[in-house]
């Protein structure tokens, strides 16, 4: 009767195994992408946390200009909101590295004029507005901001 009861245990384990994986099969399984799909995908590059961790800010080609431009979304969730802007009539250039100063109130990058290697540090309001340069193009490569803590 033991071996029996083992038996049936070893087989409704199985079966419960099978039906588990069948249903999480049904669940992963995907369709094609389409040609709209493949051209409306965007990407995220860096990211920072807020120092309070409320928000977190992150680079996205999903804005405007078709080039990384920097966001913001609550931790708590909701919908993305767009922070930088281009000035109008200047070509848009991809933001990336950022980094916020200890109080969160400014946001420091970087980005390369005309999307050459070397790369120049800005810094903007965490809650958006017009960006001010801090270096210039001057041969040397200016990547990863670090704002002092004081």
């Amino acid at each position: 009767m033991r071996r029996h009861s083992s038996s049936l245990t070893l087989i409704t384990a199985v079966a419960v195994a099978a039906m588990f994986a069948a249903a999480l099969a049904g669940q992963q399984r995907r369709t094609a992408y389409t040609l709209d799909d493949w051209m409306t995908m965007t990407s995220v590059g860096s990211f920072a946390w807020s120092p309070d961790g409320a928000t977190i800010y992150f680079t996205s080609d999903a804005g405007d200009s078709g080039t990384d431009e920097i966001f913001r979304i609550p931790v708590a969730g909701g919908q993305p909101t767009q922070i930088s802007t281009n000035p109008a009539g200047e070509r848009p250039e991809p933001k990336n590295g950022l980094e916020l100063s200890a109080d969160g109130k400014t946001i420091f990058y970087t980005t390369a004029h005309y999307f050459q290697n070397i790369e120049d540090i800005y810094r903007m309001p965490s809650s958006g507005g017009p960006a001010t340069r801090l270096t210039f193009n001057d041969a040397m490569i200016e990547t990863e901001p670090r704002p002092s803590p004081d």
